[in-house]
């Protein structure tokens, strides 16, 4: 008796309802980083080698849900570097394009090489937004 009074009371209903509302928003949030790491990679990928400096992100993962900013450097020069992230990216980028990836316009990324302040390698910004308000 007690127990058919507690599983019919507005209060359990609530409670239920919050954890499902919990479990959907977690799971929905952990797919949704798994996609943006998916085509962040890819959009902005570490240049082989390259020692990371920085690392900073607001979310679970690197180049997942939010922004992340990593800093890399490369002993390669940025002639080399830059060929590299321009040959990379482009392919990725017009794949998914033809493909109609729907994943493309998920996130954006930018990537910029400087040589370093040694002079003797390159410094790599990489910079990524994906599913962020505003």
């Amino acid at each position: 008796m007690l127990r058919d009074r507690l599983f019919h009371s507005p209060a359990f209903g609530c409670l239920v309802i919050g954890l499902l509302m919990i479990a959907c928003v977690g799971s929905i949030s952990i797919v949704l980083d798994q996609a943006c790491h998916a085509t962040l990679n890819r959009r902005l990928p570490i240049y082989p080698n390259a020692e990371i400096v920085t690392e900073r992100h607001n979310y679970f993962t690197a180049f997942g849900v939010g922004e992340t900013y990593m800093q890399l450097y490369s002993p390669d020069s940025t002639d080399t570097v830059q060929q590299w992230y321009g040959r990379e990216v482009g392919t990725y980028l017009r794949e998914a394009a033809t493909n109609n990836d729907p994943f493309l316009r998920l996130g954006s990324g930018q990537w910029r090489v400087r040589r370093d302040a040694s002079g003797s390698g390159s410094e790599i910004t990489l910079y990524g937004t994906c599913v962020v308000g505003g």
